[in-house]
């Protein structure tokens, strides 16, 4: 069942209430107000009149497109935090989040998009020889396919020749 907008508020009232002030409830409550305006904005259709809301490294609801099946689920998982009344905000903001599909924008720099190209090309082509078609060190172009792989699960393997 999807909470009303005053319903929303009052959740995170409860979730909020058995906790102790301090850093760690700042952090919680600014994440609270991301999900209930991203919740508004999905269910309700409000504008963003609290652009004053700063951004949470967990989820942020600027970035975040209208998704009818991630504001079901942020709801129901409300309701189950506001009846568990935990006291650990980490804990708390772990459970609100663990295992969304929050989807970020891929961002690669112009480095990582020739690494890219270059590799789509000819995968079978060491870091040696691409750092050197790129004019860059093995070590830069290694780490950059790292990051590549850490950040975005991006992974050009090589070609395989059983002759």
């Amino acid at each position: 069942m999807i909470a009303s907008p005053d319903r929303l508020d009052d959740l995170s009232q409860q979730i909020i209430a058995g906790i102790s002030a301090g850093p760690d409830q700042a952090s919680l409550r600014l994440l609270l107000n991301q999900v209930i305006v991203y919740l508004k904005r999905v269910f309700y259709s409000t504008i963003d009149t609290e652009s004053d809301i700063a951004a949470h490294p967990q989820f942020n609801f600027r970035k975040q497109p209208a998704s009818l099946e991630l504001a079901r689920e942020l709801d129901y998982r409300l309701n189950l935090l506001a009846s568990y009344h935990l006291s650990l905000p980490d804990r708390i903001s772990e459970l609100l989040t663990a295992g969304l599909q929050i989807s970020l924008p891929v961002t690669v720099n112009h480095l990582q998009t020739k690494l890219i190209q270059v590799r789509a090309q000819n995968p079978g082509i060491g870091v040696v020889a691409l750092a050197k078609e790129l004019e860059i060190s093995p070590r830069t172009a290694n780490r950059e396919l790292q990051k590549l792989f850490s950040q975005y699960g991006i992974r050009i393997a090589a070609v395989l020749d059983p002759h």
